[in-house]
């Protein structure tokens, strides 16, 4: 068992990405966090690396779709290749990182920290309501992970019906009408015909509910560190601090506004040279 604070970065790609968009992410994961071990998490198929990134290299299946994304994520195979670190920072091509907070993160009690979700801020931008939980935390675009903890709970999961009958037995009533309520996107078994929650979702909402020691940052605590859904109004509620990074940075308008000031110039004396992907 990993006794010390020892992160990894994970950038997971199913496809190369050399866009200039991408290469800003990259720009600011190599500038703050360049002396952290980054990996590129990638198809056995894709023939493209990024300098300062060791390749980790996964199945084929395990990509190309958001249902085959969302699955990986969920298997214990993922997370058992990276079982010699402490915590997996998780780092789409659509986030940012502005300073190097990294191990102060990992030293917080938590198993899971993202971006917070407000159900209405959700509806606003995407126009998918929320029903899940009245605000939740945990968006995984930019998401911190405790390897162990994640270990743990995949291979002692039991079925959702079981879970949920035990929280009924336990008399957190609440807890066991949600895993009832959405027990078929929780079960492999119906994902086909009933759909799959996104990870993120499993994460964030299910897995506590399903095992109480799984400790998922607060609203507030996931506010300093990430934004993803209308930066203006979580900088307003977190009292102007800024947050370590965040996620969908030019998905929205309102956002990319918002984050340009603060973007590393391609030029950028430190990084120059260093980010640009290698074309496969």
């Amino acid at each position: 068992m990993v006794g010390s604070i020892n992160p990894v970065v994970v950038v997971p790609v199913h496809e190369a990405k050399t866009d200039e968009l991408s290469e800003t992410s990259l720009r600011h994961l190599t500038r703050y966090l360049g002396n952290y071990r980054l990996v590129l998490a990638k198809p056995q198929r894709l023939d493209w690396s990024v300098p300062g990134l060791d390749d980790e290299v996964f199945p084929n299946e395990s990509f190309g779709t958001l249902l085959r994304y969302n699955q990986f994520q969920l298997l214990p195979e993922f997370y058992e290749r990276f079982s010699q670190h402490s915590h997996i920072l998780i780092y789409h091509l659509d986030a940012l990182v502005f300073r190097d907070e990294l191990t102060q993160w990992c030293e917080t009690d938590y198993d899971y920290i993202g971006a917070s979700w407000y159900p209405d801020l959700i509806r606003q931008y995407t126009g998918n309501p929320w029903p899940f939980a009245p605000v939740g935390c945990g968006n995984g675009g930019f998401s911190l992970r405790r390897v162990s903890a994640f270990l743990r709970h995949l291979k002692t999961r039991k079925s959702t019906l079981r879970h949920a009958g035990d929280r009924l037995l336990e008399g957190n009533f609440d807890a066991a009408s949600r895993l009832w309520r959405y027990r078929k996107h929780l079960t492999p078994s119906d994902y086909e015909e009933h759909g799959m929650l996104n990870e993120d979702v499993y994460w964030g909402v299910f897995a506590p509910l399903i095992d109480s020691s799984f400790r998922v940052a607060t609203p507030e605590v996931g506010n300093r560190f990430s934004f993803e859904y209308d930066p203006n109004f979580l900088l307003k509620i977190s009292g102007g601090h800024m947050p370590f990074g965040c996620h969908a940075w030019y998905r929205f308008e309102d956002a990319r506004q918002f984050w340009t000031p603060h973007l590393l110039a391609a030029d950028d004396p430190v990084t120059s040279g260093m980010t640009r992907p290698a074309r496969g």
